[in-house]
């Protein structure tokens, strides 16, 4: 007798099922359990003589995934404590976990072609559905699911699921075509060094400053791993924010790259799923889902930015990281690795310092880019929006040159407050202050951790005072006062505000190339992936805004982001860096655009302060709308592993007590051992809590 283990999604133990139609270990399954049908992946096939079994597979769908794809799953459940079917989830396309889009529909020829009986039940339903369109099949009952699925097998009911095309021309709509980039016909002496060293199977970390022709070696590389056939992907942050890479892959070579984006349907990343499975697709370009999409013979896994926090998923489960998944998926396929950017993580460094991958080094910009000179400002002896900034704007606009502005805080003030009282206005829902907002349709408070928005208030709930005022800058606020001192010039601001939609962004990337704004004030987003052609001078008004952070990580970030800012600049030119603490060591490397000398500053303070790479941190978090549950729900863990051989840093609030409604109390686990993390964790696995293994964001 063949029986399988399945592992069914929602059901966090496998279970033991009679195989009698073949299924093969990685096929996506229909099983009866409890009187439902439902989806699962075959993990492993027995043969056993034994009757202990849960019941029998019912069908198999046409998803299936490979045993190295289940060997990773398996991990990602092991490290990130993570029931399975989550992490085997990540592998599927998104219509095929669930019956809510398949359909059904009665075949006339199939039927005439059918020479066998059909027993009472199976008439009753053909004579139900013969005359009808396409039924959604989660409609029946699971007694009448069985015999669909037998109808199916036999040819007399066809059984669809929608899947939408994706066109060339929607593709070619979303990364913009319409202004063309050169590459290079061979690469530069230092391009073709780092070439000549890379080696099939190998894991490599491309550091290189912004304009040094990374991408053009992902090209490259890219042309010869398809020449081998085999397959490529290409990890990016965020792909809307990053088309430069998906247009100049796509115009290299066209229709055999597949753009995985999050503005496409359900129905259409399943047909992107089935393209890529049946080998059409050769590349993929996308965001960290992309890494688990069934290229064929994979040979190539390039991760862009790879310092980006977005590859770090801690919104659901499993709470995995896509650049060190991508390490452990080339190994198992034996892939080359390339993680790249001009300003990598501090762990990707050290890991490179100690061998584990080879750093390629790319020390200078392609022919023409020049850095520009960076000047740190002191706001203690200037304000804000000094006399001297606004001269060099104006000489700037003058000499028709651009000006950017890089302020990390959208809205228009990040407070409303009460002059009378101090009564500052919180978010109802989490513990942060409402931003507020101006727009046409009416001003709005915002919270910027949930969304909700509010009306603005007219008096204090507190005093009852009229006397009501906002309080500090935003981009929305920073556009106003230039567009009242510069009005003949036309402003761009560039946010999460004013890019609602895909569309929008398409017309903000076209103004940029047609160096139609001449000032650009923008939030993170301009520092990822803009390439600004005329900008000679440059403004980060407050460039102290995430130092205050409590995250191990901020002095990383924020030299990061500083770093990526000034890069987009290609022609010279001049940068304000404008701080309270000019004495700060970070701001000598922000300067000389030294990362490098800031990485190996950074390291020495991590060893110090016992963070990563050198210790590993766990977050364990309990959450409730009730806070004293979240308390006594921590506390109770934490006397529960108390005594276990690692350190513990708590039981405290986070940074952000309160988020959705919801009070979180925390604990941190921090050990140089893995191990012994784990065994913590092990002894709390049956209570509903969060957690985090190596987590990228503290708050």
């Amino acid at each position: 007798m063949k029986l399988s283990k399945v592992c069914v999604f929602g059901i966090e133990k496998e279970l033991t099922f009679k195989n009698n139609i073949n299924a093969n270990v990685g096929d996506l399954v229909n099983v009866r359990v409890k009187n439902k049908i439902v989806r699962g992946v075959v993990i492993e096939n027995l043969e056993s003589n034994e009757e202990n079994f849960y019941s029998e597979i019912i069908s198999k769908e046409n998803y299936s995934i490979d045993e190295n794809s289940i060997k990773i799953a398996k991990w990602i459940s092991d490290y990130y404590f993570c029931e399975l079917y989550h992490s085997l989830k990540l592998f599927f396309p998104p219509n095929s976990l669930s019956m809510e889009k398949d359909y059904i529909k009665f075949s006339k020829k199939g039927f005439l072609k059918y020479n066998g009986s059909l027993s009472e039940l199976e008439k009753k339903i053909i004579e139900k559905i013969k005359d009808k369109n396409y039924i959604r099949l989660s409609k029946f009952k699971p007694s009448q699911i069985l015999i669909i699925e037998k109808l199916i097998e036999k040819g007399i009911i066809i059984k669809k699921r929608k899947i939408k095309k994706i066109s060339s021309i929607e593709i070619k709509n979303l990364i913009d075509l319409s202004y063309p980039v050169k590459l290079p016909k061979k690469p530069n002496i230092e391009q073709a060094l780092a070439l000549s060293k890379i080696l099939n199977g190998k894991k490599y970390l491309l550091f290189g400053p912004t304009g040094s022709g990374k991408t053009n070696i992902f090209i490259w590389l890219s042309q010869i791993i398809l020449k081998e056939n085999k397959g490529v992907i290409v990890l990016v942050p965020e792909i809307s924010l990053s088309p430069h890479i998906a247009r100049i892959f796509y115009e290299k070579f066209g229709d055999i790259v597949a753009i995985y984006h999050s503005s496409f349907t359900p129905s259409q990343r399943t047909y992107l799923w089935n393209e890529i499975k049946k080998g059409n697709k050769k590349i993929v370009i996308g965001p960290r889902s992309a890494l688990f999409l069934p290229i064929k013979n994979l040979g190539l896994i390039i991760v862009d930015e790879e310092h980006e926090s977005s590859y770090k998923q801690e919104e659901k489960k499993p709470y995995y990281n896509a650049r060190d998944l991508s390490v452990l998926m080339s190994e198992l396929y034996n892939a080359t690795l390339i993680l790249s950017s001009a300003t990598p993580s501090i762990e990707s460094y050290f890991n490179a310092l100690r061998g584990k991958y080879e750093l390629l080094k790319l020390k200078s910009r392609v022919k023409n880019y020049v850095y520009p000179s960076v000047e740190i400002v002191d706001l203690k002896k200037n304000i804000f929006l000094s006399s001297k900034l606004l001269n060099e704007i104006r000489q700037t606009l003058e000499k028709n040159n651009s000006v950017m502005i890089f302020f990390n805080r959208r809205g228009y003030s990040p407070v409303l407050i009460c002059s009378d009282c101090g009564y500052v206005f919180k978010c109802n829902y989490c513990s942060v202050n409402l931003v507020f907002h101006k727009s046409i349709k009416g001003n709005y408070l915002e919270c910027h951790i949930c969304g909700r928005r509010y009306k603005v208030f007219e008096i204090c709930p507190k005093c009852s005072s009229y006397n009501l005022k906002v309080v500090g800058f935003g981009t929305q606020r920073i556009e106003e006062e230039l567009k009242n001192i510069f009005s003949n010039y036309e402003i761009l601001r560039i946010d999460r505000d004013s890019i609602k939609n895909r569309k929008n962004l398409e017309l903000i990337i076209r103004k940029i190339h047609s160096n139609y704004p001449k000032i650009i004030i923008g939030t993170q987003i301009i520092a990822k992936g803009f390439d600004l052609k005329d900008v000679k001078f440059a403004i980060v008004p407050n460039a102290d805004l995430g130092l205050s952070v409590p995250d191990f990580r901020n002095y990383e970030r924020n030299v990061q982001l500083l770093i990526q800012f000034i890069g987009r600049i290609r022609t010279g030119g001049l940068v304000y860096i404008q701080t309270y603490e000019p004495e700060n060591e970070v701001f000598n490397f922000v300067k000389n655009i030294d990362y490098e000398g800031f990485l190996n500053y950074e390291i020495k303070k991590r060893k110090e302060m016992k963070f990563p790479p050198f210790y590993k941190l766990a977050i364990i978090e309990a959450k409730s709308k009730d806070e004293t549950k979240a308390i006594e729900l921590i506390t109770e863990i934490y006397e529960k592993i108390k005594n276990e051989n690692v350190e513990i840093l708590g039981p405290a609030p986070a940074p952000i007590e309160k988020i959705k409604n919801y009070y979180r109390w925390r604990i941190i686990l921090r050990s140089k051992s893995y191990k012994r993390i784990k065994e913590a964790i092990e002894k709390i696995k049956n209570y509903n809590v969060k957690v985090v293994i190596d987590p990228y964001d503290l708050m």
